[in-house]
């Protein structure tokens, strides 16, 4: 697997997007809340799983600080991990709502069309697709 952070070039949005070894699978991911941008670096990173990835950048050191520091725009040809910090800041709800969601396509422009699609429709509709669909299946 390859990671990258991408920058949508129709939307402006920032994507987490992962390539097979082989670069015949990719997936992008985005969230509706968007990233958190410090001193100008979009919070995303892809990282080498057990070295530096999320969960090393987070737990890492002799005194972990529990904050994203890290914000790698790629990593090659590895196991690797992908982390973004969602933006919510500034925000004195005492809970935020979200969306996550994962496209996937055969090239990069077509796993970033599916995650901008789910994104945009209707969720209920979604859903209820995908309850159909998956009770079609399991009957």
């Amino acid at each position: 697997m390859s990671g990258i952070a991408a920058v949508g070039r129709l939307t402006g949005n920032t994507y987490l997007v992962a390539a097979s070894g082989d670069n015949s699978e990719f997936s992008a991911v985005r969230a509706s809340l968007g990233w958190t941008a410090l001193n100008g670096v979009t919070m995303v990173s892809n990282g080498y799983y057990g070295v530096n990835d999320g969960w090393q950048d987070l737990l890492g050191g002799a005194a972990p600080g529990h904050a994203m520091k890290w914000a790698y725009s790629s990593a090659a040809n590895g196991n690797i991990g992908q982390m973004g910090w969602l933006a919510t800041a500034g925000n004195s709800a005492t809970s935020v709502s979200f969306v996550v969601a994962v496209g996937y396509g055969l090239n990069q422009v077509a796993a970033i069309a599916a995650v901008d699609a789910t994104l945009g429709g209707n969720f209920s509709t979604q859903e209820a697709s995908y309850d159909a669909a998956w009770h079609g299946y399991a009957g």
